[in-house]
């Protein structure tokens, strides 16, 4: 059974006390959520602040987000970087994770990639370019991925099927 939103971090189980926590560490980080709602009820977006409040009303400084947009929508990401910027401006330390190609680069001051389990590179964001970037990741120049062969134009052609279809399906 879900707990209460108000539960949620405080240990505690419903009543007034965890309630007005709950509020004050909700309005802490701007999160507009109804704490006699349960988790289960909230949308993952809502949960995902219901869990940073928590995080920011434990006194951390050190926050980490996996994938933290990979189940939300274009506004409610945009909301989630709003809130991440506030979180750095205050001092915490906020880490990012993100799938190639979906990280934001404006929310980082430096980058690092990962390769095999060892740092591939570290670069201020401002020197990272998405070349770069899918360099470090696969381990060599772009150039070099791609066969040479692929440059190439098609030669002639040798076999053309034309309306080709299965016996059981319909033409």
């Amino acid at each position: 059974m879900p707990r209460p939103a108000a539960a949620a971090g405080t240990g505690s189980r419903r009543g007034k006390k965890p309630a007005k926590k709950a509020k004050k560490l909700l309005e802490a980080i701007n999160a507009d959520i109804d704490v006699d709602r349960r988790l289960g009820e909230l949308t993952v977006s809502q949960q995902q602040m219901v869990q940073i409040a928590a995080a920011v009303g434990r006194g951390a400084r050190v926050i980490i987000f996996d994938e933290p947009t990979s189940s939300l929508s274009q506004h409610e990401a945009e909301s989630l970087f709003v809130l991440i910027r506030r979180l750095q401006s205050q001092g915490r330390h906020v880490h990012l994770r993100f799938p190639p190609h979906q990280g934001d680069f404006l929310l980082c001051d430096t980058i690092t990639v990962l390769r095999d389990g060892r740092v591939a590179g570290t670069l201020p964001t401002k020197d990272m370019t998405e070349d770069t970037l899918v360099e470090l990741m696969i381990g060599r120049k772009l150039a070099e991925y791609f066969p040479a062969h692929l440059k190439s134009e098609p030669g002639k052609e040798l076999l053309r099927v034309e309306n080709f279809h299965q016996p059981w399906q319909i033409p």
